[in-house]
């Protein structure tokens, strides 16, 4: 599938983390369009958020954005095969109109007329119906307004969920997606994989809908990304090659005598909203993107850090402004591994022992994910990808 027309930079159909900056950066000079396979391989850990996260920040670099698809027209095969997927809805949603092979031009909304039947399936309260073998997914369109909000996050006012409905969803979405789970720590610990979810999906909610002066965003996609992986330890410390962090994390996994493969959930909180850093430095100014692109490191690095200590916030109601450190919180319980990859940031952050204890400033040490010790400038994406590795079976 082109996702719009020339010059066009190829998406290979197995797409890994390894690509995810290569393609923003062009993305982002050269304004390129891309071109996708309507079958994409994207089984690695957070390969659909930061593939949904291309898809977002192709739309914030282009004004006039259009897909190309080799269709006859929007009753084709192909055309809903591309729509019955999310990353293909996703599209759908950001694109200005789209094309087919035979000249024919759709607009944006009849085209997701077409995905109707494929979100309906997903607005359900029906746990069933958003597992998908090793993967679950809820999201919620914001610009969809025929459709109002996800009733599995959001209850009948609009309003977000509250955190023990939250937990009865992520309790029934492990029993689906990991049902032979051998920790006893991570049964009995539901409530801080559900804090996580709740606190991520809750900022979303507060911040990622709307611009920083506080208008409805004309485009908007948020939601959370469930992922079981089982994955041979050998594989995956040598994927990480590149991630100095990641590969120790993964190389100090201990496991039970007999055992090879890593078994751990992965939980990504995606949005196309405006980012952390623009987000907080709007507090008390209006800022442009282009402005906070063009601060220093130094100087974005201490917001983004300081967003996750207890008590920041950039809510009205500063009550509600331990959110982002709960998340912290909750993946050091399981000694898990955060990721965040927001604006010029791609930030990890591994705790390799199990520890309930409250949060320190050291917790709060969100590393570059590929230069230990310093920061790197990444290619600027649009939106933000928190995600979160709880393993399942580490000793």
């Amino acid at each position: 599938m082109k996702v719009v027309g020339e010059p066009m930079l190829s998406m290979p159909n197995h797409f890994s983390l390894e690509k995810f900056d290569e393609v923003i950066k062009e993305i982002s000079s050269k304004k390129e369009d891309i071109n996708i396979s309507d079958r994409i391989n994207l089984n690695g850990y957070c390969e659909y958020s930061r593939f949904l996260q291309i898809i977002f920040s192709w739309s914030g670099y282009k004004t006039n954005n259009f897909l190309v698809l080799p269709d006859e027209d929007e009753g084709g095969h192909v055309f809903l095969d591309f729509a019955s997927s999310l990353y293909g809805l996703s599209a759908l949603n950001f694109c200005s109109y789209v094309v087919f092979k035979n000249g024919k031009k759709v607009s944006r909304r009849v085209a997701m007329e077409k995905s109707e039947d494929f979100v309906r399936k997903f607005y359900t309260k029906n746990i069933s119906d958003i597992v998908y073998g090793d993967v679950a997914y809820i999201f919620n369109i914001d610009n969809a307004k025929k459709l109002k909000n996800n009733p599995i996050i959001y209850n009948e006012l609009g309003k977000v969920r509250e955190k023990k409905e939250f937990s009865y969803v992520v309790k029934s979405i492990l029993e689906r997606l990991c049902p032979d789970i051998e920790d006893r720590r991570v049964r009995e610990k539901i409530g801080d994989i559900s804090t996580f979810v709740y606190e991520a999906f809750l900022n979303t909610h507060d911040h990622a809908r709307c611009d920083v002066t506080g208008h409805e965003l004309q485009r908007s996609m948020r939601g959370i990304i469930f992922k079981y992986h089982d994955i041979l330890k050998e594989n995956i410390v040598s994927e990480s090659n590149k991630y100095p962090s990641l590969k120790e994390y993964f190389s100090g996994w201990q496991l039970r005598s007999g055992e090879k493969n890593l078994k751990f959930l992965e939980i990504s909180v995606f949005d196309s909203g405006p980012g952390i850093v623009q987000t907080l430095l709007a507090k008390n100014k209006n800022i442009t993107k282009q402005e906070v692109e063009e601060k220093s490191l130094s100087e974005q690095y201490p917001i983004i850090k300081q967003s996750f200590q207890v008590g920041q916030t950039s809510k009205v109601n500063p009550a509600r402004g331990n959110g982002l450190p709960l998340i912290i919180g909750a993946i050091k319980s399981f000694g898990g591994a955060f990721m965040l990859r927001t604006g010029v940031f791609n930030l990890v952050n591994c705790f390799r022992i199990a520890d309930d204890s409250e949060i320190t400033k050291d917790d709060i040490r969100l590393e570059d994910y590929k230069e230990k010790g310093s920061l790197s400038r990444v290619p600027s994406a649009c939106g933000t990808v928190i995600s979160a590795l709880i393993p399942l079976n580490k000793v």
